[in-house]
């Protein structure tokens, strides 16, 4: 799960590089008029409107994981009371790795809505 995580951190920083490097996407061989500039800007759209959704994945994820690691902490305490060390261990080992997971599917979200807020930005420019 981690490598994943590790996989989809590295797409966010090159989707957020390849913005900075040329932010509105633009074609660069030949300029922008009439229709072109109109179908350009429909794509420019439809890029903010895949960021959004996307963002709201993320939150939902992050929602996820914090409904799981509130569980486990639940699982964990109710194990102990019932004299049940090993298993409360292991829970709280899952709940921590959760807690690991949230702290990274958070900073992928923040680095998302960096590279999506430039990208209104410089749109909306």
């Amino acid at each position: 799960m981690d490598d994943l995580f590790r996989k989809l951190n590295t797409l966010v920083r090159s989707r957020v590089n390849e913005v900075l490097d040329n932010p509105l996407g633009l074609r660069r061989d030949r300029p922008l008029s009439g229709g072109a500039l109109e179908a350009e800007v429909e794509r420019l759209r439809q890029q903010i409107n895949a960021a959004i959704d996307h963002e709201d994945q993320l939150n939902e994820k992050i929602a996820g994981l914090e409904r799981e690691a509130d569980l486990l902490d639940i699982q964990a305490d109710e194990a102990l009371l019932a004299g049940n060390e090993a298993q409360a261990r292991h829970l709280i080992e899952r709940m921590q790795h959760t807690r690991r997971l949230i702290e990274m599917a958070r900073s992928d979200l923040n680095a998302h809505q960096m590279a999506a807020s430039d990208l209104i930005r410089r749109v909306n420019l």
